[in-house]
C-alpha cells in the first residue's frame, strides 16, 4: 500500500474524466501548504462519481473520492 505520492508511480488509477477537458483529472494530495498533483496511467476512465465508486469497490483500486463516500466501507474493513 503506497504511503507517499512518490510511491504511486507503479500504480494505475480509475480516471475521473473532466467534462471540461475530456481528460482524467489528476489525483491531488496536500503536503503542508503544497498541493501535489499526480497523474497515473488509467485502468478505467469514468465520468460519474457513482461509477467511480462502484469500480473501486469491485477492485479496480485507486480512486480519489471524499472520505464520506467510503466511510461505511472503511469502518467495516472493506476498503483500503
Amino acid at each position: 500500500m503506497p504511503t507517499t505520492s512518490e510511491a504511486l508511480e507503479d500504480h494505475q488509477m480509475i480516471g475521473f474524466v473532466s467534462s471540461r477537458t475530456g481528460y482524467p483529472l489528476p489525483l491531488e494530495f496536500t503536503r503542508g501548504n503544497e498541493v501535489i498533483e499526480v497523474t497515473l496511467p488509467t485502468r478505467l476512465s469514468v465520468s460519474s462519481v457513482e461509477t467511480s465508486a462502484a469500480a473501486a469497490q469491485k477492485g479496480f483500486r485507486l480512486v480519489q473520492a471524499p472520505r464520506y463516500r467510503f466511510i461505511n466501507d472503511l469502518e467495516k474493513g472493506q476498503a483500503d
